[in-house]
């Protein structure tokens, strides 16, 4: 029997509904009883109590696959079945929380996101210890589709490896289930477990990743060799060097090979480099220059360059998926190795037509989800993820058109800048091949306009970004374009109904504009990340939160149009 964990609103019960024989426990405790009615009235943990009551219920009838617990379930306490495993469902948003509107307070003496992390740093330790398998879900990734067919492939015992790439098991369990290119960490498996995977996983293919100085043992090295594997050897430990000579003397050289995480490499280990042996060069770097420079760098061909960033937050993953290397490491998990490509992005592609999203923040952004089948099954490429820092904009476009990237979708704040560069006032999707490009933001503008003017709203526009400025046009005196900054003055803003943030995620609304408009009925959020601040606006003013997410969806169907027409030519 499987169990689905995880944080508030990560996605479980939308990843349940889509399971065959599955059921969400809090779904069924809603057919009975409401749960905010029980936390108000009876308190937590009343509604604790009811939880196991009811999870043990289900399992007793023996009906159900998988059940999806409640990120609060008290995982210790109950006696679960013994062959039940967890899979920890997780989202990068898990990082920046969530702000709610229909799940109960559990501590109204903090904030929404005080409250989040506050329960978060005490689930993560436990969702970690019972956790066999970790499986992260793309943001915007309302299908489903590949975290689904991971799930059944869970289900049946046998997971199939993506076609790219060598997968790192950091429990028995995936270990167990797991068919295909297998990295073995010797800091997570002992030599015993190594040897008996080798012996046992006769179809896959191995790694065996030495990550302690102990583990450089001649003898286990020639008994995974034997068995098939090959061996990453690290050039940070001063026996490497002597164990691969001594290796030398009895194996072939594609046997094994070299892995530096530093910047510059040991200058006895140039010479073998010159040779036929491999080396996996995992540097962590600074900046895109850096990175750019490190590669440029390199003199000899049997490398694989592998950049990390240096806040470990996926900066290079696109740098990785676009590079030839002959080793490169995926993962199923929302891991510290955000460098790493996830198993939706790992796959073999043309590198003709790739696609990106560009902006000073895209780790939460949906148009990967979005766009990567599009570009799959349209160009048989890629679809990436790429931030830039606010002042690199040019030379970042600069770069990825050199590096084979010909279609972006352009996120704030650079859409005044990408207009610039095919001389239109601003644009939000680039042709870097042809120098073309469209505001296909256009679509979801004018569709929020329309509203606006039909309920005669008098809004706020809240931010100072180019689009801010492309509804206030649009909406001449129906609206105030306002931010942090400051635009038209404060003292004329009175009797607004309608908030437009068009600001950050973590901008701060004016209070004092809040005394000034204390008939707020509608908040829209051009922003639709989980944690922003206009969600905060709309709980704390009791207006109608309207999502950015109908917005999005309809400028990403414009961009695919303009992608697929622009591919023709």
């Amino acid at each position: 029997m499987f169990f689905l964990i995880g944080h508030r609103g990560v996605g479980k019960t939308h990843l349940i509904d889509k399971l065959e024989n599955s059921i969400d426990l809090d779904g069924f405790i809603t057919k009975s009883q409401d749960i905010n009615e029980i936390f108000s009235k009876k308190g937590e943990p009343e509604f604790r109590k009811i939880e196991k009551e009811s999870l043990k219920k289900l399992i007793e009838t023996r009906k159900y696959k998988c059940i999806a617990l409640g990120a609060g379930f008290d995982l210790e306490s109950f006696d679960f079945p013994t062959n039940a495993k967890f899979i920890w469902v997780q989202r990068a948003s898990d990082k920046e929380g969530r702000i709610f509107f229909d799940r109960p307070r559990l501590n109204q003496n903090l904030s929404d996101l005080e409250e989040f992390f506050s329960r978060k740093t005490i689930r993560d330790p436990l969702f970690l210890k019972f956790s066999d398998f970790k499986l992260c879900l793309e943001e915007g990734d309302f299908s489903l589709n590949e975290p689904l067919r991971v799930v059944h492939s869970i289900f049946d015992g046998n997971l199939i490896g993506e076609s790219r790439g060598y997968f790192t098991p950091s429990t028995a369990f995936e270990l167990k289930i797991f068919e295909g290119k297998i990295e073995l960490r010797t800091d997570t498996f002992s030599k015993d477990e190594i040897l008996s995977a080798l012996t046992q996983k006769k179809s896959s293919k191995f790694i065996v990743s030495i990550k302690n100085e102990e583990s450089l043992d001649l003898d286990f090295l020639f008994k995974t060799i034997n068995l098939g594997a090959v061996v990453d050897l690290p050039l940070e430990y001063e026996k490497t060097l002597n164990t691969s000579e001594a290796l030398l003397e009895k194996v072939a050289n594609k046997s094994f090979f070299f892995s530096c995480h530093e910047k510059q490499f040991n200058n006895k280990a140039v010479s073998l480099f010159k040779t036929e042996q491999h080396i996996k060069w995992a540097p962590v770097v600074k900046s895109l220059d850096e990175a750019l420079k490190f590669k440029k760098s390199v003199t000899f061909k049997n490398i694989s360059f592998l950049p990390r960033s240096k806040n470990l937050d996926g900066a290079f993953k696109w740098l990785r998926l676009t590079a030839d290397n002959k080793i490169e490491f995926y993962r199923y998990a929302d891991t510290e190795y955000l460098d790493q490509p996830l198993y939706s992005e790992s796959f073999h592609f043309d590198k003709k037509n790739i696609g990106a999203v560009l902006g000073s923040q895209t780790k939460l952004s949906w148009s990967p989800s979005s766009h990567r089948h599009f570009f799959r099954n349209k160009f048989n490429s890629h679809y990436l993820n790429i931030s830039c820092p606010k002042e690199s904009f040019s030379e970042v476009v600069k770069v990825l058109k050199k590096e084979g990237v010909r279609f972006l979708s352009v996120t704030s704040p650079f859409k005044k800048e990408a207009g610039e560069l095919i001389g239109l006032k601003i644009s939000n999707t680039l042709d870097l091949l042809k120098a073309k490009g469209e505001f296909t933001d256009s679509a979801g503008v004018q569709s929020w306009v329309d509203q606006f003017l039909k309920k005669n709203l008098k809004v706020l526009i809240w931010g100072s970004g180019a689009i801010s400025k492309v509804f206030k046009e649009k909406l001449g005196n129906k609206a105030f374009l306002l931010s942090s900054r400051g635009f038209d003055n404060h003292n004329n803003v009175k009797d607004c109904d309608t908030v437009l943030w068009c600001a950050g995620t973590e901008a701060k609304f004016d209070e004092a504009l809040l005394n000034q408009n204390p008939s707020i009925k509608y908040v829209y959020d051009l922003d639709y990340k989980e944690h922003s601040n206009a969600r905060v606006l709309a709980l704390n003013t009791g207006a109608l939160y309207i999502s950015g997410e109908e917005f999005f969806m309809k400028q990403a169907r414009e961009q695919q149009r303009f992608f697929n027409i622009r591919g023709e030519i």
